[in-house]
Parts: C-alpha cells; structure tokens; sequence
C-alpha cells in the first residue's frame, strides 16, 4: 500500500486559500490509513498479551 502525501510549503491558513477537496481527501485517506494500522498493532499487541497469559498458566 504505497501513500504519497504530496505537501504545499505553505500551510493553507498562511497562503490565504482554502485547501482543495482532492487535499482533504487524500488527508482523511491517510488519516484513516493510519489510524486502522495503530488499531492493528493495538489488536496484535492484545493478542500476544493474551498468549503469553494463557501460556503461563
């Protein structure tokens, strides 16, 4: 899954223009992107705690 973000050197608030739908787009793809790959390693760490609980006893 290769996500390039592609980034303006100014932010919009300092340019004076409002960001373009295809930019807040692609912002909420990553965000989504990320925050379903932090709900992965939140899911795999649950999972290695449970093994290791269920190994000891």
């Amino acid at each position: 899954m290769a996500c390039r973000l592609v980034r303006s050197p100014m932010p919009p608030s300092a340019s004076g223009d409002k960001p373009k739908d295809e930019d807040l787009a692609q912002t909420g793809i990553a965000a989504a992107a990320l925050m379903g790959l932090a709900g992965v390693l939140i899911l795999l760490g649950t999972i290695a705690v449970l093994a290791r609980k269920r190994r000891a006893h």
